[in-house]
């Protein structure tokens, strides 16, 4: 999934790439209006296609052991095609901006080959609850997914049948050279919304756990996070000092 407003900076990456395998947003809703156009884009194509959603700003210290984990999860998602597996990250620490999953026991009845039964999502708790959820062995969410593309679709209908409808309308009703215009005004009328909220919350029996090892996983959405994974590489800028110091009198001054 692509937006418009970045063409200056996909073009080139993306010159090889047919169009009829990209989708371009015209403004930015959040998370659930991307996959749910990216995913009836792949249906139409491949109604049994298996898919991933990954983010594109998040770090992996160790690649391989986490591309082991997604092919892994890919192979779940064979042979449970109502499913859709979530990779979780151990947490290190009471962190307040993540998401994290709470999941049942490893000895729980529906526990299977791996994969968890989803308990509860806890969207960037508070600093308390967050504590709490660390003691209790609780998982950071990647948000990495892998599932049938038709389960996927499956939970954004029953979780957000208004906006599933806007765009199966859009599927059924426009021609690939009116897709565009189409796209355009469907964003026109519909307002930001986050599939994890609106979807993963609402669907928890759909959703199954794998927890990977400690793959250092990190969420680069913050420029601390991104400063911290450039100091444990031994990277130093010198945007990176400006950038402490001005943190540093920044909390002075609170």
């Amino acid at each position: 999934m692509l937006l418009r407003a970045h063409e200056c900076f996909y073009t080139q990456e993306l010159r090889g790439v047919p169009p009829a395998q990209t989708v371009v947003q015209p403004r930015n809703c959040g998370t659930l209006p991307a996959i749910l156009a990216s995913l009836m884009h792949i249906v139409d194509r491949d109604r049994r296609a298996v898919v991933g959603i990954f983010p594109s700003d998040h770090y992996y210290a160790d690649e391989q052991q986490f591309r082991a984990g997604v092919e892994l999860a890919f192979g779940m998602a064979e042979t449970k095609p109502e499913s859709v597996v979530l990779l979780g990250a151990p947490a290190k620490h009471a962190e307040t901006g993540y998401g994290w999953i709470e999941a049942e026991a490893q000895l729980s009845p529906h526990s299977h080959d791996g994969l968890l039964r989803v308990k509860r999502f806890w969207e960037k708790p508070s600093p308390p609850v967050a504590r709490d959820l660390l003691e209790r062995g609780c998982v950071w969410n990647t948000f990495v997914m892998v599932g049938r593309a038709q389960a996927f679709l499956d939970m954004a209908r029953s979780g957000a049948p208004e906006l599933y409808r806007a765009f199966e309308t859009m599927r059924d009703r426009c021609w690939p050279e009116t897709y565009e215009e189409a796209m355009r005004a469907v964003y026109e009328g519909i307002e930001t919304a986050d599939f994890s909220q609106s979807i993963l919350s609402a669907n928890p029996e759909m959703l199954r756990v794998l927890c990977l090892g400690d793959v250092g996983w990190s969420d680069l959405g913050e420029p601390g996070r991104v400063i911290g994974v450039l100091e444990q590489k031994g990277v130093e800028r010198e945007w990176a000092t400006l950038w402490h110091r001005e943190s540093a009198a920044t909390a002075a001054a609170c």
